[in-house]
């Protein structure tokens, strides 16, 4: 992996590279043919140039040399500077002026054989010296010269021509008969316009392969720009996945045909104390104790068959510890050479936590295996493991139960598909069943079992299922004894109650006669006041008797079931009036304000059993006055509706009394309670009134409740459902 990491980086510079010097190459390639189109097409324009200016002079030589030749034959022996003063000059001028007219002519000069200008067009120049000129040179020894040249300022024919571009030629002159040259006639000829179409046209050419190279560089630049970012991300990738084999807490070894290590990753060198150029060349017997040399190309060959192999062994560190090591090796080809690539993970912990939980489950198995109760592990309907309880209670061994149908443990064939049916369900939905169930005995009795059993996954019940089995035989014969002894006690309590119900029944008959006779003695104005006094105490306390026995006689009814309810229709508010209105004196000789009031959405006319109604209320009306000293009684009905033709009537009876103890709120509706128990008692009363107040609401399929605070008073509450009286009802009996 290193080297190929380092051949990816010089691939990425060499591309750089190539990158760069293609963009300079592509620039001097591109100025050395502008150049190159620039010479060709000045030689060719030179060359064209020379011919034309050849055929011009030819032409001026043929019209007006036999003026020329005058000329050169009076220099011969005039001195330079006397050459102007010559006078044909004049009308040689004017002829040559005619002659270029019309002509691309710039200038014309004509040196004699000792290279002195004798003529020119511009005058000025007559009388020059020459005989170093390269051009009047090679036309003297019978050469024809051309050459191109640039004038910032140039006079031609007495005009001031700039930046000009010209060919000059210079061409020999010969005698017609002797062929000896006689002068150098010299032509100039402005070719500026050529030039300039030259210029524009390199220009172009030079545009041209510059657009072409760039174009071409561009897609060269793309191309490296992509392999760039390609070779980049490359990179990037290996070295991540370097920097992860590195920093990988497992050892990683590549190890070559003849097993040794060829790359290790640093967790390696860590951990089994090498250097790494030392550890590089190692062998893999080197650091495994259990690996002899001689196994390495029967083991090679083993991985190139099998591709991956995973094997546990032992590595041994330089410092001589040993320790185990589970190790992943792959059969990898990698640059045309066979290879092993090998993951080595310390698994010292595992093998430690594998011990301990060896231990734990040795464990977990004797504590399952002594339980006290039985367990049993069900797959697909078998027993496929049971503890030592379990084989106890139903009689088995070891051999026998094994696989055993549950189904044959059970009572029968349809009483363990009703119990499944009904389990089966709490299972699936993972939750934890239980069920008390006859399951038989090896020996064929049953006996009872208290079963728990959970899914071991409720997803897939494939898994199977485990169950927790109590032998409960002892506590159903306990639970059939106390229900024995339940079914006595409550007819004994039935017995008792209908034997005080005739007991107060019986008593109730004397009674009325007792209190009638006295009553009727009262009525005689004869009896002396003593004895008046004396039976009017008689039959106060009568009377006190009488509605004792009375509480008792109806208490006794309900405790025995007795009781029944006679529905019929009433007028609420005449009901709440006749009883409230009955307690009127009573409160007003004690100071206490008694007020009522019916919400306005109450019904008038109700069904209901009028005389239970009426009992509860009148005790509660009752209480209140005779717990309250000053202040006030307040009776309140509101309803609630519970149907189109239903409600459930709230009454709530409020005093501003003694109040009760919040410990003893949750006796006072129980046989023979009272709020106040102490021996010195201020109120009277054997304690039923609530009692048979609380029997007759629930008779009524009602509640009652209070809420007290000691010292401020108490609301008592009842919430009686009744129905809404017909019209066709209404008109019959209301009581």
């Amino acid at each position: 992996m290193p080297g190929r990491q380092a051949a990816i980086q010089t691939m990425f510079k060499l591309l750089r590279y190539f990158s760069l010097t293609s963009l300079v190459s592509m620039l001097i390639a591109s100025i050395l043919l502008g150049v190159l189109y620039r010479q060709i097409a000045i030689q060719n324009l030179l060359q064209m140039g020379e011919d034309h200016n050849v055929d011009m002079t030819q032409t001026f030589a043929n019209a007006l040399w036999p003026q020329f030749s005058s000329v050169v034959a009076a220099a011969a022996s005039a001195p330079a500077e006397r050459l102007k003063d010559y006078p044909g000059l004049g009308a040689l001028d004017q002829a040559v002026r005619t002659q270029a007219r019309g002509l691309s002519v710039a200038k014309i000069k004509v040196w004699d054989i000792r290279g002195r200008c004798i003529y020119s067009s511009e005058l000025a120049q007559i009388g020059q010296d020459g005989s170093r000129n390269a051009g009047v040179i090679a036309a003297l020894s019978g050469k024809v010269a051309s050459e191109l040249v640039f004038k910032d300022r140039f006079s031609a024919f007495e005009q001031t021509i700039e930046r000009a571009n010209l060919i000059s030629t210079y061409m020999p002159m010969r005698r017609p008969v002797t062929g000896e040259t006689e002068a150098v006639f010299e032509l100039y000829d402005d070719v500026t316009p050529f030039v300039a179409r030259i210029e524009r046209t390199q220009a172009l050419v030079v545009a041209s392969i510059v657009l072409v190279f760039s174009a071409l560089y561009l897609a060269l630049f793309l191309v490296v720009r992509r392999a760039d970012r390609h070779i980049h991300s490359q990179e990037a990738r290996l070295q991540r996945t370097q920097y992860t084999v590195d920093m990988a807490s497992d050892l990683v070894f590549w190890v070559n045909g003849e097993g040794r290590f060829i790359y290790a990753n640093d967790a390696s060198v860590r951990r089994l104390g090498y250097r790494r150029q030392e550890f590089l060349g190692m062998g893999v017997w080197d650091i495994d104790p259990n690996y002899p040399r001689t196994a390495w190309p029967e083991h090679f060959e083993e991985i190139r068959r099998s591709k991956l192999l995973r094997f546990e062994t032992r590595h041994r560190t330089k410092s001589g510890e040993e320790y185990p090591v589970e190790v992943t090796v792959s059969h990898v080809v990698f640059q045309g050479e066979e290879m092993a690539c090998a993951f080595a993970r310390d698994i010292t912990e595992r093998k430690k936590m594998e011990a301990e939980l060896e231990d734990t489950l040795a464990e977990m198995r004797v504590i399952l295996e002594n339980a006290l109760v039985g367990i049993v592990f069900i797959k697909d309907g078998r027993a496929i493991w049971v503890n030592a309880r379990f084989k106890e209670m139903f009689g088995y061994g070891r051999e026998e139960i094994a696989n055993i149908r549950i189904e044959a443990l059970y009572r029968s064939a349809d009483a363990f598909r009703d119990i499944r049916e009904e389990l089966q369900p709490q299972l699936v939905q993972g939750l934890t069943c239980h069920r008390d169930a006859q399951v038989r005995h090896r020996d064929g009795r049953l006996f009872w079992c208290s079963i728990y059993g959970k899914a071991i996954d409720a997803a897939r019940m494939e898994k199977g299922s485990i169950w927790i089995v109590q032998d409960v035989s002892e506590r159903k014969r306990h639970e059939a004894e106390l229900v024995r002894a339940r079914d006595a006690a409550e007819a004994a309590n039935r017995a008792k109650a209908e034997f005080l119900a005739n007991v107060s029944h019986e008593l109730l008959t004397p009674m009325n006669g007792i209190l009638a006779m006295t009553e009727l003695t009262l009525t005689d104005p004869r009896l002396a006041p003593e004895v008046r006094e004396n039976l009017e105490t008689v039959h106060g306390s009568g009377r006190k008797l009488h509605g004792l026995l009375k509480e008792i006689l109806q208490f006794s009814e309900l405790e025995s079931g007795l009781s029944t309810l006679q529905a019929s229709v009433f007028v609420l508010r005449d009901l709440l009036a006749w009883e409230i209105g009955s307690f009127q004196p009573r409160a007003e000789a004690r100071g206490i304000r008694l007020r009522w009031e019916v919400a306005e959405d109450v019904p008038e006319r109700l069904l209901g059993d009028t005389d239970a109604l009426r009992q509860v209320i009148d005790r509660l009306v009752d209480n209140a006055v005779k717990f309250t000293e000053k202040g006030e009684v307040g009776v309140t009905v509101t309803k609630r509706d519970s149907g189109p033709e239903n409600i459930v009537l709230h009454v709530a009876v409020a005093d501003t009394g003694i109040g009760i103890e919040p410990a003893r709120l949750d006796t006072i509706f129980e046989a023979f309670g009272q709020a106040d128990a102490s021996p010195a008692r201020r109120y009277g009363g054997a304690g039923l009134g609530l009692s048979v107040s609380a029997r007759l609401v629930r008779l009524m399929d009602g509640r009652i409740w209070a809420v007290s605070e000691p010292r401020k008073g108490s609301t008592f509450f009842i919430a009686v459902p009744l129905q809404v009286a017909r019209q066709v009802e209404a008109a019959g009996r209301v009581a």
